[in-house]
């Protein structure tokens, strides 16, 4: 069976400057979210709560849970004031590291 017309109205939506806008958000977060707690754990040395963490939309939630999912982050149980922390695993920083020398993440400004 054809799939042609799905494909069709895929092609046509995903044409949208809507829906590049939502593929450039889904890009963009977990590249944030990624910098943002590699940066405070070598600031820190501390895992980064989650309160800490700017979640204002479900693409940050569910960057931040692919994170986890592609072992670049570990979440960890929250502290008193948290649900939960996060910190990156050695992958998660060695591919921060790369990030910062290309310039994409901002190292810490010391």
């Amino acid at each position: 069976m054809s799939e042609a017309a799905r494909q069709e109205l895929l092609n046509l939506v995903n044409s949208t400057e809507n829906m590049r806008q939502i593929f450039s958000e889904l890009e963009r977060e977990p590249l944030r979210l990624l910098c943002t707690v590699c940066r405070e754990k070598q600031r820190d040395n501390k895992p980064v709560p989650d309160h800490r963490l700017a979640l204002h939309n479900y693409f940050a939630e569910t960057a931040l849970r692919s994170l986890v999912g592609a072992g670049l982050l570990k979440q960890i149980q929250g502290g008193s004031f948290s649900i939960y922390d996060y910190e990156p695993t050695e992958t998660g920083l060695a591919l921060y590291s790369k990030l910062v020398d290309e310039g994409t993440c901002k190292a810490q400004e010391r």
